[in-house]
Formats: structure tokens, sequence, C-alpha cells
């Protein structure tokens, strides 16, 4: 889409389709643009808003007088009088005189000019820029995080113990587990069931 605005407000939406629709528009500029115009270029590609603006400068330069002296002397004497004579013409195509038209005169020292320039104020920045596109939404954006509670949810199963291969040897002691031998309390126990059953004389 192709949006031109003026002041905000938009003026006309062209719709661009690619392959067939121009590369090239032009648009016509008439009187009515004085101040400039903003163009506003709108696609929705891959659920993504992609937007670029421009803005179109249109000078007031039919607002434009051309000031100039007719007479004009560089150097005066103190409290000498003297008499100017400024000549008011008509925008640039325009020379015809102006029949009327207000005239503000000043002087200033020229040995400022040092400290900072000396720039006179402009006609033509009096009047309003209107170059500036109107304000667009779009409802496409980024989602919101969503938190999602883990209660109620049923435990997983634990993951199997894996072992690698590995040969399996005897034990290293007899059959039948360590028994009674080297000493130790299985001796002692040994003998005193030994002795418990020896026949004793009379």
């Amino acid at each position: 889409m192709l949006d031109r605005f003026r002041a905000g407000k938009r003026l006309e939406r062209r719709l661009l389709v690619g392959g067939t629709s121009p590369t090239l528009i032009e648009l016509p500029v008439t009187e009515q643009d004085r101040g400039g115009f903003a163009l506003t270029l709108w696609t929705v590609i891959d659920q993504q808003y992609v937007e670029l603006a421009r803005s179109v400068l249109v000078p007031w330069d039919n607002k434009e007088l051309a000031v100039s002296f007719a007479t004009f002397r560089d150097r005066l004497r103190p409290g000498s009088q003297e008499r100017f004579t400024v000549q008011v013409k008509g925008p640039r195509g325009k020379d015809a005189a102006v029949g009327a038209a207000e005239l503000l005169a000043y002087m200033y020292d020229r040995s400022l000019d040092a400290f900072a320039p000396h720039r006179p104020p402009a006609i033509a920045a009096l009047y309003p820029s209107r170059a500036w596109p109107g304000t667009t939404r779009a409802t496409l954006g980024a989602a919101t995080s969503s938190w999602v509670p883990h209660e109620g949810f049923a435990p997983l199963p634990d993951a199997p113990l894996l072992q690698g291969d590995a040969l399996k040897l005897l034990s290293g002691y007899g059959v039948g587990g360590p028994g009674v031998r080297r000493g130790g309390r299985g001796m002692m126990r040994l003998r005193m069931m030994d002795g418990a059953g020896a026949p004793q004389a009379g």
C-alpha cells in the first residue's frame, strides 16, 4: 500500500501489486502541496508489518519577495541624516512590483560577526511545514509470554540404568562363604564346641 499524507491527514491510498504495478510512480505537485507532503509505503510479509515513510518538501517560494536597495550609502557621518530607498519585487519569475508590502528595517554591528554569524530571518520559515505522515498502527507484533504451571502433571518414569558389558568372576572365598579359618573368633567357637562334647572321667 502507498499512502499520501498532508499535515497528518491521508489524501490518497494506492494498492501496489508486485509484478503488475509500475516500478516508477509519478505524483503531480500542485499549489495545494505547498508546505510539503509525506508518503508511507507499507506491506505485510511473513506475518510482519514493514513500513517506510518519506517526507517531500515543497517550499513556499511563491511567498518570497525580492528586496533590494535602490539608493544606499555605505559611509555615514555621526549626526547626519540619510534617506534609503528600498525596492520590493514579487517572487521569482514574477518581476512585477508589489503594490503593498510591510517593511522592517534594522541595523547591527558587523564586528559582532567575529563571535557569531548574523543570519537574517527567512520569510518562508514563517509558513507551516505539512510534510509529516499520519500515525499508523498495526496489530501484528511480538506475543507476550504465557506461564503454564506444572502442577497436576503425571511424573515421568526414570530412565533405565545402563551398564556396559563386563566379565562376571567367582568370589575369592570358598563355597559357602568365608567360613571359619585362620583363627579368630571362629576357631575359638569351634574349640569350645569340641570341649563341651568330650566325655569326662568319673
